[in-house]
């Protein structure tokens, strides 16, 4: 588990052990005010182009750069210790909030983690900004479908194969956690399938530790600090499940806000999407993969 914020720590450890498991930690974190970029990108930590390619966004100042640096090499260094000892990982943000009862998490947890399809490399149980309408899903693993461009990585399963790979394409760190991933899967580098619905979100009552310099979709929420305007970024309103659930379709995401009350968006399963989303693809109106 990663951050350090107690109190959002102590309620995802709590939530983690309630589900059923039984060995979660806090690991040590890169905090932002190490990150040095001079320094880090000399020792080959960093890449050269980290910095160039945050700054190219323009949505945070240079201590948001550096926290978001900060993230990537602690997500880094628990994929390479992994890899190291040849295990599967589940790295899980300190703000995570059920999708469903404990139980049934629990329960679809299990059969995921038990049957997921053999080329697995990680499984995102959380995620965002995903193309929802070319995920490719397969009736032999109902609960799955091979992604296709996610963000977020609040939490995410890593098969011991998928730590390697991850660990090794990933360093020196090129990018934020969020973009290497989704590149690196769109690029078919790593394979990884995404659960439908997801099993957890991020919870909006703890807001985020990094502030945005710009905002997405309809919600202008802000602080004044002098005459500057400073945006953050709340999960709920800013990381929808589905590019296609925003702002530009009121209905759809009004009806898919219902799903769950607790996010703006929720990928439907497959038996409920052909109603919201038109799905590209073979077969029965459906994409599937082999």
């Amino acid at each position: 588990m990663t951050h350090g914020n107690t109190s959002r720590a102590q309620s995802t450890k709590r939530l983690l052990l309630e589900i059923g498991f039984r060995n979660v930690s806090v690991p040590p974190t890169f905090e932002w005010s190490d990150i040095h970029e001079v320094e880090l990108v000399a020792k080959g930590h960093l890449s050269p182009s980290l910095f160039t390619r945050m700054r190219m966004r323009k949505d945070t100042d240079y201590t948001g750069l550096r926290r978001y640096a900060a993230l990537s090499m602690s997500q880094v260094q628990q994929l390479q210790a992994a890899a190291n000892n040849q295990q599967a990982l589940i790295l899980i943000e300190d703000d995570l909030l059920p999708g469903d009862s404990v139980l049934q998490v629990r329960g679809r947890l299990s059969e995921i983690l038990s049957h997921a399809p053999p080329d697995t490399d990680m499984v995102y149980l959380e995620y965002c900004f995903e193309s929802c309408q070319d995920l490719l899903y397969n009736p032999a693993f109902p609960h799955l479908a091979r992604a296709y461009f996610p963000s977020c990585s609040a939490a995410i399963y890593f098969t011991p194969q998928g730590a390697r790979k991850a660990a090794h394409l990933t360093y020196p760190v090129w990018d934020v956690i969020d973009r290497m991933y989704p590149d690196l899967i769109h690029m078919g580098w790593l394979n990884a399938y995404v659960t439908t619905p997801p099993l957890f979100y991020q919870d909006q009552y703890f807001g985020s530790n990094f502030k945005r310099g710009r905002t997405y979709w309809n919600q202008e929420l802000h602080e004044q600090t002098g005459n500057e305007k400073v945006f953050y970024h709340v999960p709920a309103f800013h990381t929808p499940v589905c590019w296609e659930v925003g702002s530009r379709d009121v209905i759809v995401s009004h009806q898919l806000r219902l799903l769950d009350l607790r996010q703006i968006g929720v990928v439907v399963p497959p038996h409920l999407k052909a109603k919201f989303i038109t799905v590209q693809g073979g077969g029965e109106g459906e994409g599937r993969w082999e």
